[in-house]
């Protein structure tokens, strides 16, 4: 997962933010709308850049570190209307979004990257980085499914006044339009130069209130995983539950210590282990 960075400082109303801080024509660029971060888009509007998202809690002690975060104001909902809570288990990283029933119109969530992909079926998708490999998985909702796309192409606007341009001493005078970067990444020293960016996203599915996505480096590796717990329960600070999946990756029910455990992403957690079982 990768964030693009800035965009071509010359490209027009780049630092033009608006009186609003959010109507500015920096805004149109894909590098700065909301659309090219790595976070959820409801209606394809922008976030409120200025406005202030607190963290509702947070825990760094032990193996399991996490934080969680009210996002409502960048969306303007009232308080605690979209939440996100980030895990960092061993080396597993678990992303929950929950939205309260007010919350509607068309949410999607989506990261960027420049691994190879080698497969996206449903709820599973595979990449490869280098030597590397690593799976992101859809927890919950069973209905959500992954869609891979490139970001949109760059795209070319009107200059005004080529004198205002940061390099306009070094741009021949014919110069009447500047472009957005290409989507790619910084490869030595060089603006955009790198592998292609992909951009992996998700249409939230209608009626659901929580999407959990795992994000599983090492893949060849058994894994840690928790149960998939309401964000209440993380603020609760309960012992987080740590249990195995096997290789195979099937999320289904084994034994653990004697007692049947749910493993993450299977179809429904057993109630003794929801009520106990919350990241810590």
């Amino acid at each position: 997962m990768i964030d693009l960075g800035p965009d071509d400082y010359d490209l027009p109303g780049y630092f033009r933010h608006g009186a609003d801080g959010r109507s500015g024509p920096r805004w149109q660029y894909y590098r700065t709308r909301t659309a090219g971060h790595n976070t959820l888009v409801i209606d394809g509007c922008n976030q409120i850049p200025n406005a202030r998202v607190p963290i509702t809690g947070s825990c760094t002690d032990g193996r399991c570190k996490w934080a969680v975060f009210d996002l409502s104001a960048a969306y303007e909902k009232p308080a605690g209307s979209i939440r996100r809570g980030a895990a960092l288990i061993g080396r597993q990283v678990l992303i929950q979004d929950e939205i309260s029933p007010d919350v509607s119109g068309t949410i999607t969530w989506s990261v960027h990257t420049t691994a190879e992909p080698v497969s996206v079926s449903g709820s599973d998708a595979c990449f490869q980085l280098a030597n590397d490999r690593f799976v992101v998985r859809i927890l919950e909702p069973e209905t959500a499914r992954f869609e891979l796309d490139f970001p949109p192409a760059a795209g070319s606007f009107p200059i005004a006044d080529v004198r205002q341009l940061h390099s306009h001493t070094t741009r021949p005078s014919a110069v009447t339009r500047n472009s957005e970067l290409p989507r790619r990444v910084d490869d030595n020293h060089q603006r955009a130069a790198g592998a292609l960016i992909r951009r992996l996203q998700i249409v939230w599915p209608r009626g659901a209130r929580r999407l959990s996505v795992l994000f599983l480096p090492d893949y060849d590796r058994d894994e840690l995983a928790v149960p998939v717990t309401p964000l209440d329960e993380w603020l609760a600070r309960r012992p987080v539950r740590l249990t195995r999946y096997p290789r195979s990756g099937l999320w289904t029910a084994r034994e653990v210590a004697g007692k049947e455990v749910a493993i993450l992403g299977a179809p429904a957690v057993p109630a003794e282990i929801g009520a106990r079982a919350a990241v810590s």
